[in-house]
């Protein structure tokens, strides 16, 4: 059987809650649009709404593991430098809200990109009345992220990406990815799974942030 995989990333620095000022990009896909934190008045009002699932402290944990023994290592990401072991990350349940939003999303219409489809599913463009797709930095505001420096997103499909150890060593086969996740300014990350019968079955998005 043939495998499908696609890997996409992006990662803006910014210096102040809502400076939507560039500071950097591994990539150079800096997106300087406006950003909007939107309406949601209450997080938990928003995720009753929207069945944000809860997911154990024991997956959490698994997901950690696979991004944190990667960090523990020196990692070589190429065109962008070889990395020395980072710090272990924190879970932040915020950024995984931002990365199951955005991970649904795409599952459902059988894509990998990072700004949302402007349809039911990309929720922070509904409720923010946006008119386009959400940007990430958008979804990770809407979702109480706020205050952050720093933020950066991988995203992933594939029909063999069924655990988080393979889809973070194919983050780290991919230079740019492996980039965003050496860094050694982040300090929590928040990761989504969702399968769908859709063209990639396994969708992950992957949010990092560290905030003033």
């Amino acid at each position: 059987m043939k495998k499908l995989l696609f890997l996409s990333l992006i990662v803006v620095m910014f210096t102040g809650c809502g400076d939507t000022s560039s500071r950097g990009s591994y990539d150079n896909t800096n997106n300087t649009s406006n950003s909007s934190s939107g309406g949601h008045k209450s997080m938990e009002g928003y995720n009753a709404i929207h069945k944000v699932p809860v997911i154990s402290d024991s997956q959490k944990q698994n997901f950690l593991d696979a991004i944190n023994a990667a960090r523990a290592d020196t990692q070589d990401c190429k065109e962008h430098g070889v990395f020395d072991p980072a710090p272990a990350l924190k879970w932040n349940d915020k950024l995984y809200k931002a990365a199951y939003e955005h991970t649904q999303d795409i599952a459902i219409h059988g894509i990998v990109e990072h700004d949302g489809t402007n349809t039911a599913s990309d929720w922070t463009a509904k409720d923010s009345k946006l008119g386009r797709g959400s940007h990430f930095y958008e979804r990770i505001t809407a979702n109480g992220y706020k205050n952050y420096k720093i933020i950066e997103e991988n995203v992933a499909g594939g029909t063999y990406l069924d655990t988080p150890e393979k889809v973070v060593d194919a983050w780290i086969k991919s230079t740019g990815h492996c980039a965003n996740l050496m860094n050694k300014d982040v300090t929590e990350v928040g990761m989504a799974l969702v399968k769908k019968n859709t063209k990639y079955t396994h969708y992950w998005s992957q949010e990092f942030g560290t905030t003033h």
